[in-house]
């Protein structure tokens, strides 16, 4: 039995003899390169994969936790656009869980949400998907902080469902430039000097007064100088007034603040009834819908005290 040739036989007698190999040693050749191409085939397959794996946004975190992919994303905001509160609670779970274990997770998760909430021609009546995606997907970027969505929050400040609540919920992008605190204030400061829209002003006042802190003070005392609306005044008047005795940084809800809390903005007298309606404020419903059940509320909470005692 003929002993078996190894590479390097047939590579030393290539340099030793003639340069002819015989089919044996040929056969054993075309072997060797097969196995050879075969695995820089494997190689190169691999390294396809990884990279795409990588480019698809397996991006691990520093605690080794893996982004969720734009599927798993997708899927969590149809969720809060459901209207199901286990749904909403699971979806905000997997985005805030993400958002605190990486920077890349968070910028992903916050570009999707603010490009799935970008749509035109929105209406929260009709569409209750969009409202439900907007109610609860404005909270989670207020939660998040996420600066880069309040051009977008803001431009939408006013937009709203018909159903008034008096958490706001009626006014989602209101609640959550609200949530951001005071990084949002520079940019409402600028609706307040720019933006021609009254009723929007009147939502920046609002969000700005709730906030409070003392970059919020100093906005209001300055727009209260240049604002040319005499409700928008009256408001911001109002709404530096009514700031917590204590510590002067903030507007107190709780209880019974030192005025009849922000609905009597308009400087309006409450009743039992509910606040007055001069003709000047018909024309104006705008601030009264945003405020009108806030001294209702006070004015239900001093009546039961007058009763329990």
């Amino acid at each position: 039995m003929r002993a078996q040739v190894s590479y390097y036989d047939i590579l030393r007698k290539r340099r030793a003899g003639p340069p002819l190999l015989t089919g044996e040693e040929l056969d054993e050749l075309t072997s060797v390169l097969s196995i050879v191409m075969l695995a820089t085939v494997w190689l190169g397959i691999c390294r396809m994969d990884l990279t795409f794996k990588h480019e698809a946004r397996t991006v691990e975190s520093e605690t080794g936790m893996t982004c969720p992919s734009d599927r798993e994303i997708a899927h969590a905001i149809r969720k809060l656009a459901s209207g199901k509160s286990a749904e909403i609670a699971s979806a905000r779970t997997t985005f805030l869980k993400a958002s605190s274990q990486s920077s890349a997770c968070r910028t992903e998760i916050i570009e999707a949400l603010i490009k799935a909430m970008d749509r035109p021609n929105l209406d929260f009546n009709r569409d209750t998907d969009s409202y439900y995606l907007w109610r609860f997907g404005a909270d989670l970027l207020g939660d998040l902080r996420a600066a880069e969505a309040l051009d977008l929050l803001i431009s939408h400040l006013t937009q709203r469902s018909a159903f008034f609540s008096s958490s706001m919920n009626h006014q989602p992008a209101l609640r959550g430039v609200i949530k951001m605190g005071s990084i949002a204030v520079p940019k409402l400061a600028e609706v307040l000097r720019h933006n021609s829209d009254p009723k929007r002003r009147y939502s920046a006042i609002y969000c700005i007064a709730t906030m409070g802190g003392v970059s919020a003070i100093a906005v209001l005392r300055e727009a209260l100088v240049s604002e040319a609306d005499p409700y928008a005044k009256r408001l911001i008047q109002a709404s530096l007034e009514s700031f917590d005795a204590k510590d002067r940084s903030r507007i107190e809800w709780s209880g019974l603040p030192p005025l009849p809390a922000m609905v009597c903005l308009l400087s309006l007298e409450c009743s039992p009834a509910g606040p007055a309606k001069p003709p000047e404020v018909q024309e104006r419903r705008a601030i009264t819908s945003l405020y009108e059940w806030r001294c209702k509320t006070w004015e239900n909470q001093r009546v039961h005290q007058k009763t329990a005692r």
